[in-house]
């Protein structure tokens, strides 16, 4: 009995990604609700022969309500606009869409840029990774992104992101946190304007 418990152990494990295809598997993840992701980043400008790097959290609430902190920057949507939080020049941004998100905020909050990729490969990494990788279309010059690489673990959540621009920008997003029970106060995508910043309103 022992004996049989334990094959039946293998036997789960290795059919965790039996059979999942791409369509299963996002159909699945854009059902998400609520989430909170701790990320780390990693970018190489290839134009400019420059890397950098941040890390920070990513809180998003269903349907189009997110928060992006990172060391150094914030951006809201409390569901109507986005506000970009420049601590810079001390000016916040105030806009009704937004003209760059990255490949797991596209994933989340816009299912409809899919249209213009094809899943080119699905594979097994080992027992606990399961790679996708999205190919834009040939001739497609509104795809913000030329390769999407995601890779889920076994519980199907996605623990990297790796993805090139049309400029061959790379970027790798590695996921450290995703925490589907997190509670927010209703307060807590709400915009709040930051002493002695100027609102700069943009179509």
């Amino acid at each position: 009995m022992k004996k049989m418990s334990i094959l039946l152990v293998i036997f789960i494990i290795k059919s965790v990604f039996a059979n999942i295809t791409f369509d299963e598997w996002y159909n699945s993840f854009r059902k998400i609700e609520k989430v909170h992701i701790k990320f780390e980043e990693k970018t190489f400008y290839k134009l400019l022969n420059r890397n950098a790097s941040s890390k920070g959290d990513f809180y998003y609430l269903s349907p189009n309500k997110y928060k992006v902190i990172t060391e150094n920057s914030k951006i809201l949507s409390d569901g109507k606009f986005i506000y970009n939080f420049d601590y810079s020049n001390k000016q916040i941004i105030i806009k009704n869409k937004s003209n760059y998100m990255n490949a797991l905020e596209l994933l989340l909050l816009d299912s409809t840029f899919l249209s213009f990729y094809n899943v080119t490969e699905s594979k097994k990494l080992d027992k606990k990774k399961y790679e996708f990788v999205l190919t834009k279309t040939e001739d497609n010059s509104i795809a913000p992104f030329k390769t999407i690489t995601i890779v889920i673990n076994r519980k199907k959540q996605p623990i990297q992101i790796d993805f090139v621009d049309n400029n061959e920008t790379e970027t790798s997003i590695k996921i450290k946190k995703f925490d589907k029970n997190i509670k927010y106060d209703k307060y807590f995508f709400h915009y709040r304007r930051e002493l002695g910043f100027e609102e700069i309103k943009m179509n």
